[in-house]
């Protein structure tokens, strides 16, 4: 157990001890108290490098934490770094002869407990390099098996998900992948945790400061559907929290985190006489019909190469004046057949193309 851990342990239980009559949060719009269904609250916060400072006073996190002490239920925090660790953790039950005190006095210690740790939630900071939020995700749900059986289970992220490490690294280009295609693969090696009956919400997904280049908005939508495409893979179901984050100043005394290499977005230009012309968008494919492009008959060799060219020349001159672009050419052949001719065939028909 590290030295924090046990820091926050001995805090927590101080808390308790000074605050023994905790209650329901009526003052933070939790309800609650005696007779309610406890909420169980795990909480994932990322203070770590590339991230900017989230918000740790967002409405939805102090309704988390208050319904969490009001029902008397439970709360876990993850410190979510390269080894996502359990940092605070307990019951927020009382005996049951204090729960029929005066309500205002309930109320009153209840809310003074829900700040105490709401400030204890500033003080998480990643202790290792890296990130691994799938592995939060599974600790954050083992996590909540401690908590009353009967118990509202919560998971509330807060972090840019722009994960460095473990099975969901996305300095493996995964932005660039079909996020069912990225589910599939962690279901099928029984890498997803049961999120089944718990409510998921994410704060600050999408975020990132320097060094680590920001995300377009095209990227932050794909970042998005990959985790909601895991988060369904459980059973869950992701709702995300629109709580901007405090300040993008960068703590260089946090643990290093690898930037993720993002693709560079091309501004949009246009030559109006070309676009007169014809005009070509990539976001879609393109095919090139057999009469515009066509072969002779089981070979590479184009029937016309002129027409060919001609029909290719302009995609070749947007490619030669936009670098970073990178098309995917896919060479076909007649029939049903799937052999080692027809996609060697496929191939030399591609690069005919290319060339």
């Amino acid at each position: 157990m590290t030295a924090k851990k046990l820091i926050s342990l001995f805090m927590i239980l101080a808390i308790l001890v000074f605050s023994i009559l905790l209650t329901g949060c009526s003052a933070l719009r939790s309800g609650g108290g005696a007779g309610s269904q406890p909420v169980a609250a795990a909480i994932l916060i990322c203070n770590g490098a590339n991230r900017a400072v989230p918000d740790l006073e967002s409405r939805q996190l102090q309704e988390a934490v208050a319904q969490a002490v009001g029902t008397y239920g439970y709360i876990c925090v993850v410190n979510v770094d390269g080894k996502p660790d359990i940092v605070l953790e307990g019951s927020c039950d009382i005996d049951e002869r204090y729960k029929g005190a005066d309500p205002q006095k309930l109320a009153l210690d209840a809310s003074t407990r829900t700040m105490q740790l709401l400030s204890q939630l500033k003080t998480v900071r990643a202790d290792d390099p890296e990130v691994d939020l799938l592995s939060a995700l599974q600790l954050a749900v083992r996590a909540l098996t401690s908590a009353p059986t009967d118990s509202k289970k919560v998971i509330l992220v807060i972090d840019s998900g722009l994960s460095t490490t473990g099975l969901v690294n996305f300095r493996n280009n995964l932005l660039s992948g079909d996020a069912e295609a990225i589910a599939a693969a962690l279901d099928e090696m029984e890498a997803i945790p049961d999120l089944s009956g718990i409510e998921i919400a994410w704060q600050g997904l999408g975020d990132t400061v320097a060094p680590q280049a920001e995300l377009s908005p095209r990227q932050v939508n794909r970042l998005k559907a990959i985790w909601n495409a895991i988060i369904v893979r459980g059973n869950g179901v992701l709702t995300e929290i629109d709580a901007p984050p405090v300040s993008d100043e960068v703590d260089q005394s946090l643990p290093s985190v690898s930037t993720v290499p993002l693709a560079t977005e091309v501004p949009i230009s246009f030559d109006p006489e070309v676009m007169e012309e014809s005009s070509f968008a990539f976001d879609e494919p393109v095919f090139l019909r057999e009469s515009q492009v066509c072969f002779v008959s089981d070979s590479d060799a184009f029937v016309d190469p002129d027409a060919a060219t001609q029909t290719v020349k302009p995609i070749a001159e947007y490619m030669q004046g936009n670098p970073d672009i990178r098309l995917l050419l896919v060479g076909t052949t007649a029939g049903d057949g799937v052999n080692d001719y027809s996609l060697a065939l496929s191939s030399d028909r591609a690069a005919a193309v290319k060339a």
